[in-house]
C-alpha cells in the first residue's frame, strides 16, 4: 500500500472500443494530447508522432512536470496511456478524462502509481544548478515528425521511414495499389500492403531474375512474362539483343498504369517495338498458348497464397507453362524465401517437383535491403543448369555491353550456390516428396494389378445395372 507525500503521480491507461478513425489519426490524437495538458493544469513544452504505415502511431508529449505517452492499435481499437506528473500540483486524472474523449473511448481500466514516495527516501540534499551547454540540443533544432510504414508479416515485420506523404492509393478489382516515399530507397510501391518494390533496390530483384536464364539459354528469342505489370523485368529482358518478342501479361490494368505515372524508368519497357503488353488473365494465356511457343517463361508474381488453388503456383498451370516451354526451355519464378517461410516454400517446390522432375528444379538466393531474403525458381525443361551452362566469356561480353549495376559472371555463380543450411533443406525437401511420389506410383502400380479390385469394379457396376432394373 502506497502512503505518504509522493514526487510524481503515474496514471497507466487501457483505452478499450475506441474510434478505429481517430487512433490512426496523428491530428485527432496529438490534439487530444494537447487538450489534455490543459486540462491537467501541466505545462506543455513539445510533441513527438511517429505515424506507422499501413495504421497505427505512438506519440510523446514532453511536459516540464514529466511526459504523456501513447500508443495506438487501430485494428483493435485499443490504446494505452501513460500520464507521469510531477509534484501534487497538477491532476492528471482530468488530462485522462480529457483524452479519453478526445479518443472516443467507450470502456479503459486505469491505475494509479505514486513515485518516489518521501517517507521510504532520506531527507534531500543540496544539488550544485546545472551549468549551460552551449552546444545546440535536440530540443533547439526544429521540429520533425517521423513517419514509419511497417510491413507485417506473419512471423515478424519490417519497417521503413517515410516522409508521410501517400503518393497513390487505389483499390482495383484484384488488390490494393499504394505509392509512399521513403527516405531510404525513393518511392516504395505496396500491394495489398506488402512491399512490392522501391526505387533504391529494385534493380537487385530484376536483374537477378532475368539475366540468369537468358545468360544460360543457348538463343533465346521468345520470351513471356506472367505479370511483372510495373515493367521492370520486361526493361532488364529487352537489354539482350537476340530476344526478338516479349509478351507481357498481367490482369491488373491499374498496376501498369501507375507505373507509367510514377515508375518512367521501369515502364519505359512498353514503348519498346519488341513488347507486346497484354491486360488479362495469364492462367488463361497460357492455356490457350501454342506448345512450344516460348523459350523462356519468367513469373514475376505476387506471393505464395495458400487459400488461391487455380494460382500461378499450381500444378495445372506449371504443366502448361512447361508445354509452352521450347525443348531447351526455362521457367524462371518468384518463390517464397526459404528460410523466412518453409513452409509455403515447401509447398511451392513440390509442385516444381512434380511438373519438372527433381534434377531440374534450381534455387537462387540473394537479399534486398527493403525485403529480407528471396528466392528465385530456374525450372528447365531440358539439359540446361543454371551453373553447368554457364559460359564465362558470354555473360562478361555481354555484362560489358550493358553496364549493369548487380549482375556479373561471379553473382551468377554466387546466386545459384546455396549455403549449406539451405543446400540441407533442399536435400531433405527432395528426398521427402521423391519418397512420396514413389510410394504413391508404387501404391497404383500394385493395386492396379489386385484381382480383387477388378472383382470389386464388375460387382459395383453389376450392382448399378440390378439398381436400374428394379
Amino acid at each position: 500500500r502506497q502512503t505518504g507525500m509522493a514526487l510524481g503521480r503515474h496514471l497507466l491507461v487501457e483505452f478499450y472500443d475506441c474510434e478505429m478513425e481517430c487512433l490512426n489519426s496523428a491530428k485527432i490524437v496529438e490534439e487530444s494530447m494537447v487538450q489534455g495538458v490543459k486540462a491537467s493544469g501541466t505545462t506543455f513544452l513539445n510533441s513527438t508522432v511517429h505515424q506507422f504505415y499501413p495504421y497505427g502511431l505512438a506519440a510523446v508529449v514532453v511536459l516540464a512536470e514529466s511526459h504523456i505517452a501513447i500508443h495506438t492499435w487501430p485494428e483493435y481499437n485499443y490504446a494505452s496511456l501513460d500520464f507521469y506528473t510531477c509534484g501534487e500540483v497538477a491532476n492528471p486524472w482530468a488530462g485522462f478524462e480529457t483524452i479519453a474523449k478526445g479518443l472516443k473511448s467507450k470502456k479503459y481500466s486505469i491505475m494509479e502509481i505514486k513515485r518516489g514516495l518521501k517517507n521510504l527516501m532520506p531527507p534531500a540534499i543540496e544539488v550544485p544548478n546545472a551549468t549551460e551547454d552551449k552546444e545546440e540540443t535536440a530540443s533547439d533544432k526544429p521540429f520533425k515528425r517521423l513517419h514509419f510504414y511497417v510491413d507485417k508479416l506473419a512471423n515478424g515485420g519490417r519497417m521503413l521511414q517515410t516522409d508521410g506523404k501517400i503518393l497513390y492509393s487505389k483499390q482495383s478489382p484484384y488488390q490494393k495499389i499504394e505509392v509512399l516515399n521513403t527516405l531510404s530507397f525513393g518511392k516504395l510501391l505496396l500491394i495489398d500492403g506488402t512491399t512490392n518494390l522501391t526505387d533504391g533496390d529494385e534493380f537487385i530483384y530484376h536483374e537477378a531474375m532475368a539475366h540468369p536464364a537468358l545468360m544460360t539459354h543457348p538463343d533465346p528469342k521468345k520470351v513471356l512474362i506472367i505479370g511483372g505489370g510495373d515493367g521492370g523485368l520486361a526493361k532488364e529482358v529487352l537489354k539482350h539483343d537476340n530476344v526478338e518478342k516479349v509478351v507481357l501479361v498481367d490482369i491488373d490494368k491499374e498496376v501498369v498504369e501507375m507505373s507509367k505515372s510514377l515508375f518512367p524508368q521501369l515502364s519505359q519497357s512498353f514503348d519498346n517495338p519488341k513488347m507486346e503488353l497484354i491486360i488479362g488473365d495469364g492462367l488463361e494465356y497460357v492455356r490457350k498458348a501454342q506448345d512450344e511457343s516460348f523459350d523462356i517463361i519468367y513469373i514475376d508474381s505476387t506471393d505464395y497464397n495458400e487459400s488461391c488453388s487455380d494460382c500461378l503456383f499450381s500444378l495445372d498451370f506449371l504443366l502448361n507453362c512447361k508445354r509452352v516451354l521450347s525443348k531447351e526451355g526455362i521457367v524462371v519464378t518468384q518463390s517464397e524465401a526459404i528460410a523466412t517461410f518453409p513452409k509455403p516454400w515447401a509447398k511451392c517446390f513440390e509442385k516444381y517437383y512434380r511438373a519438372f522432375g527433381k534434377d531440374k528444379v534450381d534455387f537462387a538466393l540473394f537479399e534486398m535491403p527493403c525485403w529480407g531474403q528471396q528466392t528465385i525458381s530456374f525450372l528447365s525443361k531440358g539439359s540446361i543448369h543454371p551453373l553447368k551452362s554457364l559460359d564465362k566469356d558470354r555473360v562478361e561480353k555481354i555484362c560489358e555491353k550493358m553496364q549493369l549495376k548487380y549482375y556479373t559472371y561471379k553473382m551468377h555463380k554466387a546466386l545459384y550456390t546455396l549455403p549449406k543450411y539451405i543446400q540441407r533443406m533442399v536435400y531433405n525437401l527432395k528426398e521427402s516428396v521423391s519418397q512420396v511420389c514413389g510410394a504413391v506410383a508404387d501404391l497404383a502400380t500394385r493395386m492396379s494389378r489386385l484381382p480383387l479390385l477388378r472383382h470389386v469394379k464388375t460387382t459395383s457396376i453389376n450392382l448399378k445395372l440390378i439398381s436400374k432394373k428394379k
